[in-house]
């Protein structure tokens, strides 16, 4: 019984670690589109300031600050 409790923790560890993941890259990639627009012209900043900041809540703080840095 203790064995399969264990197992399930474990699964469902792995389960979130994944999902992050997931949700994370986006977030990364387009920080990386970011850095290679940032000598571009305004619109261009303006649209990756859009694409960084405009994410689910957890993510909001950490792309407004590079999209301040940018800007």
């Amino acid at each position: 019984m203790k064995k399969t409790i264990i197992i399930l923790i474990i699964i469902i560890i792995l389960a979130v670690t994944l999902i992050g993941g997931f949700l994370i890259k986006p977030s990364a990639s387009s920080v990386e589109t970011c850095k290679s627009l940032q000598n571009s012209s305004l619109t261009h900043i303006d649209n990756c300031y859009k694409n960084c900041c405009e994410k689910p809540y957890f993510l909001k703080n950490k792309c407004k600050r590079f999209c301040y840095l940018i800007n």
